[in-house]
């Protein structure tokens, strides 16, 4: 068995557990009173509660089938704040790519991030904020929808090691990985670019406006902490120049990926002008800010806020013992304060299974 194939088996196991242990527990309470019985009973009655026990599970079996499946508290795709009776996982009803985030504080509301329209998403926040577990469902849900996603993870930490099971394209920090990565997706955009430019009059020459059938999948670059390829200070002449090709490709996928259907989705714990250049920020479109300690790390990670709107580093709008919090800007007409879907990563592992 590949090392791999562990991995994969030890998640969905222990998995199980955490999400079945209810269920383990009800097995115990139904079928001990009869087990004890039955030892402890005459011979005669003891047979007899034997055969009740053993007709009495074809029952339970059904019941505990249907809580699994119908009640949000045993899903491994429980969310934190979604109304009752609402789903994760948006459906093609809306758009195939839209994701349901989380639902807004204020109003519980749905909040639904849809790439369409649009070629950047940054999502940042102090560490234990939830930017990661944002981010990987996020992302598990475009690709169990069809895009084409590739994962770049600068700090290797072993977070996307569900993606790397499931078959995902995985690159750890190497610099050269990511700089070979990142100018491939550039080649590729511009040959999306001349097959859709030359399309023959009356069809569209733009992605979203053709039908999923005419189309090729959504491409997707991820990039977790990536002020590893845009902050140049205290780095070698090497790793500099490696660094500026990668900004330099990041920046076109950014600018120019919409209309051929490519979207770079950001994240970093890092929120100052150095990690987030200020021009980079503003061409991510979609603006998604969790827990900030200061004014200027909110400015960083949001851009220019109005004073009526809800700013990350208030710890009354964004509290430090609710994880998952997040503020969203650029996607409605104000900035709005949303509590983000939480999806461990056997959830994960079933979504980009399905």
């Amino acid at each position: 068995m590949t090392a791999n194939k562990w991995d994969g088996l030890k998640e969905y196991f222990f998995g199980w557990l955490i999400y079945r242990w209810r269920l383990l527990v009800a097995v115990v309470v139904w079928f001990a009173p009869s087990v004890i019985l039955s030892i402890t009973a005459p011979s005669g009655l003891s047979k007899l509660l034997w055969l009740l026990t053993g007709l009495s599970l074809v029952p339970f079996i059904a019941i505990c089938r249907y809580i699994d499946s119908n009640h949000p508290a045993f899903s491994p795709l429980a969310t934190y704040g979604d109304p009752p009776g609402s789903s994760a996982i948006e459906t093609e009803s809306i758009d195939r790519y839209a994701v349901h985030v989380g639902t807004t504080v204020q109003d519980a509301m749905p909040v639904i991030v849809s790439p369409r329209g649009h070629s950047g998403i940054l999502i940042t926040g102090m560490p234990g904020s939830g930017k990661t577990v944002l981010m990987k469902y996020f992302l598990a849900v475009l690709r169990r929808n069809g895009a084409d996603l590739t994962i770049l993870d600068m700090k290797n930490g072993g977070d996307f090691r569900t993606f790397y099971s499931a078959g995902v394209p995985v690159f750890g920090g190497d610099l050269k990985d990511a700089v070979a990565v990142l100018e491939h997706t550039v080649i590729t955009m511009r040959e999306r670019q001349a097959v859709l430019g030359s399309a023959p009059e009356g069809v569209p020459n733009n992605y979203w406006n053709r039908s999923y059938e005419d189309r090729p999948p959504l491409l997707v670059i991820a990039i977790d902490e990536v002020q590893d390829l845009l902050e140049v200070d205290g780095v070698s002449k090497e790793e500099k120049v490696l660094m500026e090709r990668a900004s330099a490709a990041l920046r076109q996928l950014v600018k120019l990926g919409r209309s051929a259907g490519v979207l770079v989705v950001a994240a970093t714990q890092k929120s100052d002008g150095k990690a987030i250049p200020t021009s980079f920020r503003d061409q991510m479109s979609i603006r998604i800010s969790g827990r900030q300690n200061t004014p200027e790390a909110a400015r960083a990670a949001l851009g220019a806020l109005r004073d009526e709107d809800p700013r990350p580093d208030d710890f009354t709008v964004l509290p430090p013992d609710v994880p998952g919090r997040f503020v969203l800007a650029g996607l409605y007409a104000r900035a709005v304060v949303f509590q983000g879907v939480y999806v461990e990563d056997f959830g994960l592992s079933q979504l980009l299974r399905g």
